[in-house]
This record gives C-alpha cells, sequence and structure tokens, in this order.
C-alpha cells in the first residue's frame, strides 16, 4: 500500500464552528468538549509548509528582528504548528538563516555574475558602466531593505556569535 502521505503533511486549520445552543458535546474529531472545537486538519505538501514558514518568518524578521519574532508567532502567521517549523529547520536561527541569509545571498551572487564580464567591450563607456552598476546594486539593495535590516540588527544576537558582548572602545 502506497504512503499518501510522504510529501504532504496534517496542518490545523480553522473551520466554521457551530451554532451557540447546538446539541453536539463534540467537535468532528470526535475529542471532548472544549478541547479543539472548530478546527479541522488541512493537508499541504512539504514545500507549500516550508514556503509559508519562509514568508512569514521574513516578514516577521523584518517588522520584529530576530528576538522580536518568535517561532510561535512565524507558526501563526504561516497557519502551521510550531513544531512544523523545527521539523523543517531545526532552530530559529536556522529558519532565520533560510529566511534572510539564503535570499540576500542568492540575489548578491546573482547580481555578481550579471555584472561578471560588463564593461569589457572597449566601447563602453566607464562612466555609464559605473551608473548602471550603481542602479543594479540600489535596485537589490532597496528589493531586500527588510532581510538587510534583519541581518544588520541579527549582529546583536547570538545567531552571528556576538551575543551581548560588549564592543571595545
Amino acid at each position: 500500500m502506497a504512503d499518501n502521505t510522504s510529501d504532504a503533511e496534517s496542518i490545523p486549520a480553522r473551520a466554521p464552528t457551530s451554532r451557540v445552543g447546538s446539541a453536539s458535546t463534540s467537535d468532528r474529531s470526535g475529542s471532548a468538549p472544549g478541547k479543539g472545537v472548530g478546527k479541522a486538519r488541512v493537508i499541504r505538501s512539504k514545500s507549500e509548509v516550508r514556503e509559508r514558514l519562509l514568508a512569514s518568518a521574513r516578514e516577521l524578521f523584518g517588522e520584529q528582528g530576530f528576538s522580536g519574532a518568535t517561532t510561535r508567532r512565524i507558526a501563526e502567521r504561516a497557519n502551521v504548528a510550531e513544531s512544523l517549523l523545527f521539523r523543517h529547520f531545526g532552530s530559529k536561527e536556522a529558519l532565520f538563516e533560510a529566511a534572510v541569509f539564503e535570499p540576500l545571498q542568492r540575489d548578491f551572487q546573482s547580481l555578481l555574475t550579471r555584472w561578471q564580464h560588463y564593461g569589457e567591450n572597449p566601447q563602453d563607456s566607464p562612466l555609464q558602466s559605473a551608473r548602471d552598476y550603481v542602479d543594479s546594486l540600489y535596485s537589490v539593495l532597496l528589493e531586500n531593505r527588510s532581510l538587510l535590516m534583519s541581518a544588520m540588527t541579527a549582529q546583536e544576537h547570538e545567531i552571528l556569535g556576538t551575543g551581548d558582548r560588549r564592543r571595545d572602545s
């Protein structure tokens, strides 16, 4: 028998709740009254769960920084169980790296690759090449400003190994 859940995960989602005064004493899953009432399971692929977590993490790390964004709030915003966050990433630090550093690295590498041979044509103006490069760099920085702010504020946290250590004067 094939395992149909190998690439899918069960995630709690909100379902319509019963009306007040309903004669029902349990929810659809058969649990005790008051436990999990109104909750159903939604099956999502592992890749969808991962993408939802990454998107939520990017938003919250951008809004609240590394220390302000909790794994619980990230999971809630992604509408997935917090345990799935740890199943996919192992730790908040690993999630931060996947959500913040990996996209930044990818975008900067893409910029460098595009510019690797730019200006080699002797007919290209060095001044125009410099302007084009600065415009391209500015666009990458602007597109990634919340990720960059998250990365810069992370230096004050253990994720980059500095923790609460005071800087030498």
